[in-house]
């Protein structure tokens, strides 16, 4: 009887040990926690200028922005389905944050044509700034800079400028953005 007491004893203290020493799983930080200004749904109506750096043809755009967590909310998931000027719109964004970097960054796909952007990402307050660089399907470098300006829960608004050689820019997509209430 003695021998089986000390062996929950035993097992007990091993027990508590073990779990001492697991080591925890990260959580997301504060920083991560600021991209889930955008969770949910939000429709979009904008607009595609003439000139713009994507090669993409001028004309209105009119799409549904899905904003969610991936698991572990490290990663917040843009998918974005419409119809523009150019015929169907399908793209994806990954956002998440870099603490060795200490950047916000980005990186947004164009699912039907193969194209995809890394940028970086700035906050302050309730705007965003987008930057990065791509190729326009003909083959063209471009850089890319957006600022959205948030009102939270509620809408944004984005303005996008596009340039061959980060000096002379030009206005490429403009938008608003309305949150969906469900």
């Amino acid at each position: 009887m003695k021998q089986i007491l000390i062996g929950c004893v035993l097992a007990v203290m091993c027990s508590i040990v073990l779990r001492a020493q697991t080591p925890q799983a990260p959580k997301p930080g504060p920083e991560h926690k600021k991209l889930g200004v955008f969770v949910g749904s939000w429709s979009v109506d904008g607009e595609f200028k003439p000139g713009n750096g994507y090669g993409m043809p001028a004309g209105k755009v009119n799409v549904v922005e899905r904003y969610q967590w991936l698991p572990g909310e490290f990663f917040l998931q843009m998918n974005r389905d419409g119809k523009g000027p150019g015929g169907e719109i399908k793209h994806m964004i990954i956002f998440g944050y870099d603490p060795v970097a200490k950047k916000h960054i980005g990186t947004w796909y164009e699912l039907i044509g193969g194209a995809s952007i890394p940028a970086t990402l700035t906050n302050t307050g309730n705007t965003w700034i987008w930057s990065g660089s791509g190729h326009a399907p003909d083959g063209k470098a471009f850089q890319e800079r957006c600022t959205v300006t948030l009102v939270p829960n509620a809408s944004y608004t984005v303005k996008c400028e596009t340039s061959p050689d980060s000096k002379g820019w030009s206005p490429s997509w403009e938008a608003r953005a309305t949150k969906s209430k469900s």
